[in-house]
């Protein structure tokens, strides 16, 4: 792999897909880590920074290099660009997420979440993080969004019901805070791109610890991407800069 960007974690078929984004590729892994498949389409996925996979096998994929979303078809064997527009002017595209059959883009522009139409795309609602200017990531519960906040250490939740956003005080600096996972019993950890660190939370934003560092080897991260849980209990870390997928039982 080559700067990994993201990783889709299907729980039904029981595999991970990466974003290969420094090969212009997506790849599949089996649950035990067995590499199973890579898929360039035809090299034109350009810079894959993020992918959804939709029930009826479709997959949704942030192309970076091109500034918009691409819809594969692999059994049609089609891929076909899209731009997202909002208020007039072209959405940036960041993290994406599936939940509920609705899909959730990062506009990079200035932070909002967007829900969207998963066939056409249609922005449903947009969720803009409280006093901060934007977010940097996101990450969905069952009945949450939770986003993190660009310029400081905070978390606002969005009941998805269509309830007021809650802020919550992260009270713990960051070097360079890139993404955000949410534990059963509703702690948080922050992943640190900058100090190759996790910060753990509790629900009010009260630190507790802080696992790994910076560096190239084992235990260790470099510039890493995303975090997220797996099904199965395990964190798992895109570690972008030593290009590889880390799995930490908690």
């Amino acid at each position: 792999m080559s700067l990994p960007a993201a990783i889709f974690i299907d729980q039904n078929r029981q595999r991970y897909y990466v974003a290969d984004s420094g090969n212009g590729r997506l790849l599949s892994f089996a649950r035990n880590g067995r590499f199973l498949h890579a898929f360039d389409a035809g090299g034109e996925l350009g810079t894959p920074r993020d992918l959804v996979r939709l029930p009826d096998g479709r997959w949704w994929v942030v192309d970076k290099a091109a500034n918009q979303l691409a819809r594969i078809d692999l059994k049609r064997r089609t891929v076909r660009r899209h731009t997202v527009s909002r208020n007039g002017r072209p959405v940036l595209p960041g993290r994406l997420a599936l939940h509920r059959d609705l899909l959730y883009l990062l506009d990079n522009r200035d932070g909002a979440v967007l829900e969207l139409d998963p066939t056409g795309l249609a922005i449903q609602r947009t969720f803009t993080a409280i006093g901060s200017e934007g977010a940097i990531d996101f990450t969905l519960t069952r009945d949450t969004l939770y986003t993190l906040a660009r310029s400081q250490p905070e978390i606002t939740a969005f009941p998805l019901d269509g309830g007021p956003g809650r802020r919550i005080v992260l009270r713990h600096p960051f070097t360079l805070a890139a993404s955000l996972a949410v534990a059963q019993d509703g702690s948080f950890l922050v992943l640190d791109r900058g100090a190759g660190k996790v910060a753990a939370f509790s629900p009010t934003g009260s630190f507790r610890y802080e696992m790994l560092g910076r560096g190239q080897g084992q235990g260790k991260l470099w510039f890493p991407a995303e975090i997220q849980f797996d099904p199965w209990g395990n964190l798992v870390i895109v570690d972008e800069g030593n290009g590889r997928i880390e799995l930490y039982r908690r």
